[in-house]
């Protein structure tokens, strides 16, 4: 089933969430939704007007994610709701507001046809926005009249969206990979396991490895980081700084309030941040010796690290963790400023999960959620599920449109993402 859509309304709608502690396995599902209406002529703009009314409020329901309206280019009477909820609990709890009443009342008087697709988010679901209005224009609660010329089909599969490039095995619970900016290498920390060395893989953007223990003697060495011809190595209770062109460590730095340094983001005056996780602390250097930049109640667990223009951007592990590190609650993602240390959660990733790596390709974050073997993208508006894995995705690297995913299972895979451009 194809269709052209030319005029639309579009209502973004903030992201909030039901409480944690109401959900279990099944609810903690995104539920989704489109409508496809057929409407009489004459009962158009009376239609019209009942959903713009019905999408403004839909926006101060706490389970609402997402929901858009869109006019068919063909056929002026054929309307699409498309909309995402919490779970179906909440879309329920919507079905029983004044303003659904409403909606329902108008269309038994408007409709000539109605039809409903459904489904709980896995992976296609919740990307079939994105998939069906391409380059849009995102602003809010407003009438945009703009040509889109794009086709798409209501079925359209993940694979337009995330393309896999290769995938590469032999790995020793890979951690994180980072992609040289200054070569074609792409480099893999292995913590391999608590009784045996770990080591750091170099390997080909193609996906040929060049040497898997290109550099040996570290302890479980995580996150990485380039800067120049600087690599950046979380290791425990140890930062060690490597010199790419000789393969050589030349600086360990420790302290010995670090439990367990992971990742490592730098800004692009050489600012070096690394998060500690299982204390809860976020390190930088100072005068060549490891110090507490931040400890904020908000994030517990600081996992993935991203530095963004003037703001670094944490994604948290959690908190409560089980035996296996993953959180009874969920981790979410925030920006810190690095001028005054404020601290703002980014809404859509409210308890997205076990959160692990984070980096940025085009206007998203996109993060790893270990414990869940899910990807995601998240804006300041808006979150998306980009696809489902196997548990132990981990700190993933990026150069571009192109991420790399390490996953404990012993792979590194690339894949490319596209995104979605502002006109």
């Amino acid at each position: 089933m194809k269709f052209e859509m030319k005029n639309f309304l579009i209502f973004a709608l903030c992201i909030l969430y039901l409480s944690a502690n109401a959900q279990n396995s099944n609810s903690n599902k995104m539920f989704n939704l489109l409508v496809k209406f057929t409407i009489k002529p004459e009962s158009i703009a009376k239609f019209k007007e009942a959903c713009i009314h019905s999408l403004k409020e839909s926006r101060k329901e706490a389970g609402n994610i997402e929901m858009k309206l869109y006019a068919d280019n063909n056929k002026n009477n054929v309307f699409y709701v498309y909309s995402r909820w919490d779970n179906k609990a909440a879309y329920e709890f919507h079905k029983t507001l004044p303003h659904s009443k409403n909606i329902a009342k108008v269309s038994k008087v408007a409709l000539i046809d109605v039809h409903i697709k459904s489904s709980y988010s896995e992976i296609n679901d919740a990307l079939l926005s994105e998939t069906i209005i391409g380059n849009m224009n995102q602003d809010m609660n407003q009438d945009i009249n703009q040509d889109i010329n794009f086709v798409t089909e209501l079925e359209t599969k993940i694979n337009n969206i995330l393309n896999k490039n290769w995938e590469t095995t032999g790995f020793a619970m890979p951690e994180s990979v980072v992609a040289d900016p200054n070569s074609n290498w792409v480099y893999v920390s292995n913590i391999v396991n608590n009784k045996t060395s770990g080591y750091i893989s170099r390997v080909s953007k193609s996906g040929k490895v060049d040497n898997y223990k290109w550099l040996e003697g570290l302890n479980q060495p995580c996150g990485l980081a380039i800067y120049g011809n600087l690599l950046y190595a979380g290791d425990q209770d140890k930062l060690h700084i490597i010199d790419i062109e000789k393969g050589e460590i030349i600086k360990s730095l420790s302290t010995e309030t670090a439990m367990t340094l992971n990742d490592v983001a730098i800004s692009k005056n050489g600012q070096v941040f690394i998060s500690d996780v299982m204390s809860g602390k976020i390190f930088t250097i100072k005068n060549d010796k490891l110090v507490v930049w931040i400890e904020n109640t908000k994030f517990t667990h600081p996992n993935g690290l991203y530095v963004d223009g003037e703001n670094l951007i944490v994604a948290d592990l959690g908190n409560k963790l089980n035996s296996d590190a993953s959180p009874l609650i969920p981790g979410s993602v925030y920006k810190v400023n690095i001028s005054d240390k404020g601290v703002t959660l980014i809404n859509p990733s409210y308890q997205l999960g076990g959160l692990d790596g984070i980096v940025k390709v085009g206007n998203n974050y996109v993060i790893t959620n270990n414990s869940g073997g899910e990807l995601y993208a998240i804006s300041d508006k808006e979150r998306l599920l980009l696809g489902s894995f196997s548990r132990g995705i981990a700190d993933l690297g990026s150069e571009g449109q192109t991420i790399y995913i390490p996953n404990f299972a012993g792979t590194v895979s690339s894949y490319s993402l596209k995104t979605r451009t502002k006109p």
